[in-house]
């Protein structure tokens, strides 16, 4: 990548290296190598609307790993379940800004479910199928 930055096969082959990564860690619950491998999505950027969009997913789902997780005391779990949910948040905008307008998908993606109950997320939703729809 350092040598042939721009290289569409080099990029691909990177991004979905950091997808795998991303996966592998979701399957073993640590929440700090999935909120890293997607923060390096979100800023790699192969595809940027769909790539921030799986960033926010893998992010969403850190809220109730970190939520479970008991080396953490009940303040630092707190705070680490809304700095997830926070990123994610932003980087779902940053999507739909980017050009992402699946609003079907964001509606339907179980991913996203630590979201649903914020009132951010729903208004973000709510702008996605007003744009969509003009």
């Amino acid at each position: 990548m350092k040598v042939r930055p721009k290289n569409s096969s080099y990029r691909l082959f990177y991004r979905n290296n950091v997808w795998t990564l991303a996966q592998s860690y979701l399957g073993l619950g640590d929440h700090a190598r999935i909120a890293a491998s997607a923060d390096e999505m979100a800023r790699f950027a192969y595809d940027p609307p769909n790539d921030n969009y799986l960033a926010a997913c893998f992010l969403s789902r850190c809220v109730p790993l970190a939520d479970k997780d008991a080396k953490l005391d009940e303040d630092k779990r707190k705070e680490l379940k809304e700095r997830y949910a926070d990123r994610a948040l932003e980087l779902l905008r940053l999507a739909v800004a980017r050009g992402y307008r699946n609003t079907a998908r964001m509606k339907a993606e179980p991913d996203l479910e630590p979201l649903r109950g914020r009132e951010d997320f729903r208004q973000l939703l709510a702008d996605l199928e007003k744009r969509t729809k003009q």
